[in-house]
């Protein structure tokens, strides 16, 4: 069975929606973004906060809580959104095989983010030995990304997720949609495109 921890209700909606919805806005903690993918089934867009690692020129996406409903849609779709206010890139996405890149991935988030994510891990830290970093990388998938804009800091202007909004619960529209009609949900946005940020469904 693939490896996932499932975040309780609180933890999603709450903290996970209050994240995104800064990001919407421009306001990034730690280097979170938020990230757009396409449902596997439902082909909605499903939207959740991350945290994109840089490295050595190269833009990595690492899952802490394992084989998630977001990396699922992942490999179905094959890319997504990630979006830090009015910037919006749009990505294709690779997944890495067990070796060497992905545990030197994983060991730089972790350098980076173990006071967030470590938890996750199984103790297993920046800093451990190598066979420690491979026997915790089989649970947590990691995808490379490869930005559509040749400069990977412009802004895109296809696939658009919501418009920035004023605040928790305000307007906002889908990728492809305008005006749609919306609810607000544990302070974040959403419509018939896009779900909550920090929210988990099965599709």
């Amino acid at each position: 069975m693939a490896h996932y921890i499932k975040p309780g209700r609180f933890e999603a909606r709450v903290i996970g929606g209050t994240i995104a919805w800064l990001a919407r806005r421009g306001i990034s903690l730690m280097g979170s973004a938020e990230l757009s993918v396409r449902g596997r089934t439902t082909g909605e867009w499903r939207s959740l906060p991350v945290n994109p690692l840089p490295l050595d020129g190269g833009h990595y996406l690492v899952s802490a809580r394992g084989t998630t409903q977001w990396v699922r849609n992942m490999r179905a779709a094959g890319g997504g959104q990630l979006r830090k206010g009015r910037r919006i890139q749009v990505f294709r996405a690779i997944e890495l095989p067990e070796g060497t890149e992905k545990n030197r991935v994983i060991r730089a988030y972790l350098k980076r983010w173990a006071f967030e994510v470590g938890k996750f891990f199984n103790g297993v830290t920046g800093t451990s030995s190598d066979a420690e970093v491979t026997a915790v990388a089989v649970r947590h998938p990691v995808f490379t990304i490869n930005y559509e804009d040749d400069d990977p800091c412009a802004p895109h202007t296809t696939w658009q997720t919501p418009a920035a909004v004023s605040g928790p619960g305000a307007s906002a529209s889908g990728p492809g949609q305008t005006g749609a009609s919306e609810q607000s949900t544990a302070g974040t946005s959403l419509n018939s495109g896009l779900k909550p940020a920090g929210t988990t469904h099965a599709d």
